[in-house]
């Protein structure tokens, strides 16, 4: 009788087992995955988008919308980028007779932060075409800077930098003539301080080619607006007294410029080792050449600027005016960079120097909070009651 109860029992645990493993949506393949939402089975990606299922799916991609849309890294640019993608696939199928508003219309005061509105603003089609770029891996993709490769043995104090050229992004191209710095001062001799000037505007400048994870081109208008914004010299022309000044300034704009994406502390000492990066160059002879690249690129997308400012294209309260006076500040900048480059090591050292106490102070700082906020959790925690008085048995 009791093995009798054990095969009945065993049997009807084999028999629940095999409904759990077989497809929940077709009833027919073996269900190799699980819906994190409703813990159905299913067989493959067609299943999981079946209609049956359609709630569990499109809630799944919605998710994944507001997450790509809510990224704290290069969080404007790919807003941006998922805009204009859905854009063009509505530009290459729209009908002549579709009745449909254009997506701009759609999207008219619309919060780009609020990623549950302009989900919902969506057509099926658009939410589809963002479903088959999440799917392939064409949504987002992880930027490499181009300004972190050497020469080898040019970089020895870093061990954290890994040069995998596999992935590397493609130095600027710049063709951009200059005078000589003579010329440009007519013999006279340039001030001991445009270094910092140089660092001022480079910080920015890869501060931003970070955070529009390296859409310079597709986004040149807003990217010039932001590093001119954030830096001190390009946009007041104020030329600080020390390269650690001239830091300290450049952080503090980016940090007022991307305010609503909640810049990090960490982020700007990244910034700064991005800055020593770009300052030593690739070759160890001739540092210059990418302090050329990023201003002469810095130089292409303030052109682009200052062409859509009049145009009326791009709404500014800088004038295109002050664009061609900052444009004649970088190429001071080339100038001095290609015939001073032997100041740009010195320079890089500083600045390096800069980072290891920013990184020491933000290290103590991190390691000071999370030992207060042991201590305050500690405190909270219910005192045990002392025992005064124990009776004795």
């Amino acid at each position: 009788m009791d093995s009798e109860i054990r095969l009945t029992a065993y049997s009807s645990d084999v028999a629940i087992s095999a409904l759990q493993k077989q497809c929940g949506i077709c009833k027919e393949a073996a269900g190799k995955y699980t819906c994190p939402r409703c813990n159905v089975s299913y067989c493959s990606l067609g299943c999981f988008k079946h209609q049956t299922h359609s709630g569990c799916s499109e809630s799944f991609y919605k998710d994944c919308f507001v997450q790509e849309m809510k990224q704290s890294r290069a969080s404007d640019a790919e807003k941006l980028r998922i805009m204009k993608m859905l854009k063009n696939f509505e530009d290459e199928n729209k009908k002549d007779d579709d009745p449909t508003e254009i997506l701009e219309e759609r999207l008219k005061n619309v919060n780009l932060d609020d990623s549950d509105e302009v989900w919902s603003r969506l057509t099926p089609d658009e939410r589809e075409e963002f479903k088959r770029n999440m799917q392939n891996g064409s949504l987002v993709k992880e930027w490499s800077p181009w300004w972190l490769y050497h020469d080898t043995n040019l970089v020895t104090e870093i061990d954290s930098v890994k040069q995998n050229t596999k992935d590397r992004s493609p130095v600027p191209q710049y063709n951009l003539q200059v005078k000589r710095i003579e010329e440009l001062l007519r013999g006279s001799n340039p001030s001991i301080l445009v270094g910092n000037n140089l660092v001022n505007v480079l910080f920015c400048y890869v501060y931003f080619c970070r955070r529009y994870n390296g859409n310079v081109k597709e986004f040149s208008c807003e990217f010039a607006h932001d590093i001119i914004s954030a830096s001190t010299f390009l946009c007041k022309g104020i030329t600080l007294q020390s390269c650690s000044e001239s830091v300290q300034s450049a952080m503090d704009g980016c940090t007022t410029v991307q305010e609503e994406l909640n810049s990090t502390e960490r982020e700007g000492v990244e910034t700064i080792l991005d800055t020593y990066h770009i300052l030593l160059g690739s070759h160890k002879n001739d540092p210059s050449n990418y302090s050329i690249a990023g201003i002469s690129e810095l130089h292409t997308t303030c052109k682009s600027l200052k062409s859509s400012i009049k145009k009326k294209e791009f709404c500014s309260n800088i004038d295109s005016k002050d664009i061609f006076k900052i444009m004649k500040k970088l190429e001071f900048l080339l100038a001095w960079i290609t015939d001073y480059k032997v100041r740009l090591l010195p320079l890089a050292l500083e600045v390096f120097g800069i980072y290891k106490d920013r990184l020491k102070f933000h290290k103590e700082h991190e390691s000071h909070k999370e030992a207060t906020n042991k201590s305050r959790s500690l405190a909270r925690e219910p005192k045990k009651k002392k025992v005064i008085i124990e009776e004795i048995r």
